[in-house]
């Protein structure tokens, strides 16, 4: 599967360039996320706070071989780290920041008042990867 993931990325860049396919990429890419975090979200029943959105990836990211810890700053904010990935020993640094974007969707659906961004990457020379999550309070309750 990485191995596929890798080799679409890279032939999209072939013919849109760097830029074009991550940015193409990304988004389609988000929106796979979203509709499989709000999937997952209705199934799991999952609350708006950040503890049972955290829940929910858990058992998302099981299956697909990535292994991660959630640091809470405080109730609203938290830093995901990626301690293994099964697929980064197969992705290029601009399939990790195209395929990325689906984990990004993921968090958002699984609570609608959530971001999630990558600010490190194994793929881009770190040890592991780390993502900021941040649940806006303007959404309602955060319980």
């Amino acid at each position: 599967m990485a191995l596929k993931h890798a080799n679409l990325v890279n032939s999209l860049a072939e013919v849109l360039g760097k830029e074009e396919t991550i940015r193409l990429g990304r988004e389609a890419m988000f929106k796979v996320g979203e509709e499989l975090g709000s999937e997952t979200c209705q199934k799991l029943r999952v609350g708006r706070s950040l503890k049972d959105l955290i829940r929910a990836a858990k058992i998302l990211y099981r299956v697909l071989g990535i292994d991660f810890e959630v640091k809470l700053q405080n109730p609203d904010n938290a830093i995901l780290i990626v301690n293994r990935c099964a697929l980064a020993a197969n992705y290029s640094e601009i399939t990790c920041q195209v395929l990325s974007a689906t984990d990004e969707g993921t968090i958002r659906g699984l609570n609608q008042n959530t971001n999630m961004t990558f600010t490190e990457r194994i793929t881009g020379g770190q040890p592991k990867c780390k993502a900021r999550i941040t649940l806006r309070m303007d959404g309602g309750t955060n319980n």
